[in-house]
């Protein structure tokens, strides 16, 4: 089941990546609230935050889609944005 909650993870990932609009954002908040609800391996949940914030360096356009994301996966999973902000300080204080 690990295992295939990674994969599941690549592949959101890169359809992630290709999200241009806020259209598409909703639709791929909805799909992974829809896979991911019933799956309480908090490492799943740690990745998906870490994917957030690894934001492709050469695609910083899709920053305000990444933050809506954020904000809508944060009303049902709560440790995604929690993770996420320990991430963002971590960055800021390290510079």
């Amino acid at each position: 089941m690990m295992a295939e909650a990674e994969l599941a993870l690549k592949e959101f990932s890169r359809l992630l990546n290709k999200s241009q609009s806020k259209d598409q954002i909703d639709q791929r908040s909805e799909e992974c609230i829809k896979r991911f609800k019933g799956v309480y391996y908090r490492q799943t949940r740690r990745n998906l935050a870490y994917i957030l914030f690894t934001v492709p360096s050469h695609m910083q356009q899709l920053l305000p889609f990444y933050g809506r994301f954020a904000a809508t996966l944060n009303q049902y999973f709560s440790e995604v944005g929690s993770e996420l902000v320990s991430l963002l300080m971590a960055e800021f204080d390290s510079i």
